[in-house]
């Protein structure tokens, strides 16, 4: 489980599937092929994902049940 408490808000890869509850290769899949546009930053060779961004990513899509 992830500690959110305590760490940067930057998280790897690995962090951020953890934390969205998605595999690493799902992520490693939109950012190649652009399939979602979940948020990321480029850091040298290194790829974080901000808890923030993904957070209002999430918000940003959320889906309403027909008929509620």
């Amino acid at each position: 489980m992830l500690d959110t408490q305590n760490q940067s808000p930057w998280l790897t890869p690995q962090q951020a599937a953890v934390y969205l509850r998605c595999s690493k290769n799902f992520l490693d899949r939109d950012r190649i092929e652009k399939l979602h546009g979940i948020p990321y930053s480029h850091l040298g060779r290194h790829i974080r994902y901000n808890r923030v961004d993904l957070d209002r990513f999430l918000e940003s899509n959320k889906r309403q049940e027909a008929g509620k």
